[in-house]
């Protein structure tokens, strides 16, 4: 049978410092996996983060990408993506763009 979902629970006992004593702490996560194979949708956009270079991004920002992969995974070639990109700083400042894969 194929894994649909994963249910994380970590729990753990912490000794503060600060108060002399343990606490317990716990955390709890559900992960759905290849959601995307229940619809309609054959392909998905996903935002990447590059690895670090020597150079750094513009301005020395970190540096990401699209990437349009198929269900399997696989890149999805010669299809226009449309894009409008705001920034947080300049009100109504916004770039629209139709790129290709």
């Amino acid at each position: 049978a194929d894994v649909k979902s994963v249910q994380l629970r970590v729990r753990a006992c912490v000794r503060t410092l600060s108060k002399q004593r343990t606490v317990e702490l716990s955390a709890d996560e559900h992960i759905v996996i290849g959601a995307m194979h229940g619809t309609a949708a054959t392909s998905a956009l996903y935002l990447r983060r590059a690895a670090p270079t020597a150079a750094g991004g513009a301005g020395g920002g970190a540096v990401y990408s699209l990437a349009l992969l198929g269900k399997s995974g696989e890149p999805v070639q010669r299809r226009p993506v449309a894009l409008e990109l705001r920034t947080r700083t300049l009100r109504n400042t916004t770039v629209d763009a139709t790129l290709a894969t």
